[in-house]
């Protein structure tokens, strides 16, 4: 396994900034909090003014994954369905790779997603003649909730690992 993320450790926690639908005039809030070990993905999630996701990135990693099969994410949700984002370039808008995670509440669990779940989106729509998954050029790495999730939502990371 190679730790790209671990939030127990300052070092590997990366900085990571919020990209909600404010963006297009949406009022969603979120954003990712570091406390005692913990990054904590959080905020609310709105419909007003035609908007309906947060999300979370991180800064520029640029890794090379194509010895690995996937991302593990230790995580403990709210039931709520998240999304875990790879980008391949440092675009700010453009196609994003996403495979979707349901962490269990109140336990903490491993959840694996291997690259071959991660579909190509484009704001939010599945886009069919897209280049595959180049795993030797990450980017970033992102956390999403959309999908018609509104209020208040909570996912709580540890770390987040190549498999």
């Amino acid at each position: 396994m190679m730790v790209l993320f671990d939030f127990s450790n300052t070092a590997r926690s990366g900085l990571w900034y919020p990209v909600n639908d404010v963006i297009m005039g949406g009022v969603s809030a979120g954003n990712l909090r570091i406390e005692r070990g913990i990054a904590r993905f959080s905020g609310t999630v709105s419909h007003r003014n035609n908007g309906g996701f947060a999300s979370v990135r991180s800064k520029l990693i640029s890794v090379d994954l194509s010895e690995y099969d996937g991302i593990t994410i230790t995580a403990c949700g709210d039931l709520k369905t998240y999304k875990v984002n790879l980008r391949i370039d440092d675009s700010f808008d453009g196609i994003v790779y996403q495979a979707r995670v349901q962490p269990d509440s109140g336990q903490w669990n491993d959840y694996r997603l291997p690259f071959s779940s991660f579909i190509p989106t484009f704001r939010g729509k599945f886009v069919a003649h897209a280049d595959p998954l180049h795993t030797s050029s990450i980017a970033t790495i992102g956390l999403m909730i959309s999908d018609k999730q509104f209020g208040v939502f909570c996912l709580e990371i540890r770390t987040i690992k190549a498999f």
